[in-house]
């Protein structure tokens, strides 16, 4: 049995067995749980602080990760995949600059000067201008504007993505912001577009069109991931949601609240969930626990799982809000040939969730191998999604119960290596326990992938 010290989620010393066994209680990030049993408890205690001293680590250039390499080149290109996504040649695949003039790429964010957590290649309309640009940055969070995230393969439709607006008590505007998400609404207009009839001049009567349509009228949609009244909340910090009075565009325009919960509560349901399986794990995390076993020493537990506590953790209401807000897109974009412009507070976890999601549906290159790993690099990659803040890569020592103390090993640690040394290290080691070195740490890719997986098994031949 392999395991990779990063899949460690928690590893417990419980108290020595009835046979006198010292055993160490494992459960990793994959849900699985595993016991160790140890004759010696000073085995047991060295074992429990060596696999803790490998797995909370300071810097994730110390994990496994940076020191494997494969036996064979990953890609073709012999760069192991590090150029696996161009930003030009995968909008290009999408038709901008080919199939339709409305969109261009621009460099504003080159040195990321402009949107530290933005891609260096922003695709935005045509007819908007870098300073207007420039002045829409300063009222979204985080400078993320509007930005183009899909062109749809037949119709040109778009997905776009963004923060919120920084609307605030004052209920804050801004015209250059207007004007960019109502150039996104119009995008289609333009003269590649299929939404183009062609009316003769030597011919007065109306004629059919010699490109197909697609859709009468938009039915553009602004998609607020959060619940209501967390946007409402964020009004008192700055943030907010967009005064729908302020939105226009080619056809009509609304608004469209999602409802999915934020980061801590999805971390604390998918607790709720660990905490279910493990009650439901057996024989092991049972009979570490000195449960009642019977005369061949199995425990009695029945190794069945609460169901109902499954239930209550909300785990699939949550994979249900984020699948009802990819139908909403896929169905605007597809069936109502419009545009959605899709954020949250940020727009790097409950936005990427939706938009790429929504691109798995719609776009068959997406459910490819090279065409999955594109999309992540895209959407979660380039977009600035904390992967290294909701993983919890680097783990805490908050997760390792029944150990050698801090102070301990930093007395140790004094003892052996003169003092000074040693208790900078404790110090440093101290500072990762600490709860806000875990308080970002959140399932979002996890549900995401969890999606897939469901969208996988409901439509196994798509």
């Amino acid at each position: 049995m392999w395991v990779p010290y990063p899949l460690i989620n928690h590893l417990s010393r419980p108290p020595q067995t009835l046979q006198g066994l010292s055993p160490l209680s494992f459960r990793t990030r994959t849900f699985e749980a595993f016991v160790l049993y140890f004759a010696k408890d000073s085995d047991a205690l060295q074992v429990f602080d060596t696999v803790r001293e490998l797995t909370v680590v300071g810097s994730v250039t110390h994990l496994y990760a940076f020191f494997y390499t494969p036996d064979m080149p990953i890609s073709s290109d012999g760069r192991n995949g590090w150029e696996l996504y161009n930003v030009q040649r995968e909008y290009m695949r999408m038709g901008v600059g080919v199939r339709t003039k409305a969109w261009r790429l621009t460099d504003i964010n080159k040195d990321y000067s402009f949107a530290p957590t933005y891609p260096a290649k922003l695709v935005v309309p045509a007819r908007i201008g870098d300073a207007t640009l420039t002045y829409a940055g300063k009222y979204r969070s985080k400078a993320r504007i509007p930005t183009l995230s899909y062109l749809h393969w037949s119709n040109y439709g778009s997905i776009t993505r963004c923060s919120q607006p920084l609307v605030g008590i004052k209920q804050n505007r801004s015209i250059q912001d207007e004007k960019l998400v109502e150039a996104i609404f119009q995008s289609h207009l333009s003269v590649e577009s299929a939404y183009t009839i062609a009316m003769p001049e030597s011919d007065p009567q109306p004629t059919l069109p010699e490109k197909p349509v697609y859709g009468a009228t938009c039915m553009n949609v602004i998609i607020d991931a959060r619940p209501t009244a967390n946007a409402m909340a964020n009004v008192a910090q700055g943030g907010g949601s967009e005064n729908m009075d302020h939105y226009k565009g080619s056809g009509t325009t609304r608004k469209a609240y999602l409802g999915i919960d934020n980061i801590h509560v999805m971390r604390d349901s998918l607790a709720r969930i660990v905490e279910a399986l493990r009650e439901g794990d057996v024989p092991g995390e049972l009979a570490v626990d000195n449960a009642v076993s019977d005369d061949s020493g199995m425990s009695n537990g029945t190794g069945l799982i609460d169901r109902h506590a499954l239930r209550r953790s909300g785990w699939l209401k949550h994979l249900a809000s984020i699948m009802q807000g990819v139908l909403i897109v896929v169905r605007t974009v597809h069936i109502a040939s419009s545009h959605v412009l899709v954020h949250c507070s940020d727009g790097w976890d409950r936005t990427a969730q939706i938009t790429a999601l929504s691109q798995v549906c719609l776009d068959p290159y997406y459910r490819t191998l090279r065409g999955f790993m594109v999309l992540i690099e895209k959407e979660w990659c380039s977009f600035g999604h904390k992967f290294l803040d909701r993983c919890g890569h680097l783990s805490s020592e908050r997760f390792f119960t029944g150990g050698t103390s801090a102070a301990d090993r930093a007395a140790e640690a004094g003892d052996e290596g003169g003092g000074g040394a040693g208790a900078f290290i404790a110090g440093f080691r101290d500072r990762l326990s600490n709860p806000a070195h875990i308080k970002e740490m959140s399932p979002v890719f996890h549900q995401f992938l969890e999606c897939v997986r469901n969208i996988q098994r409901q439509f196994p031949d798509r």
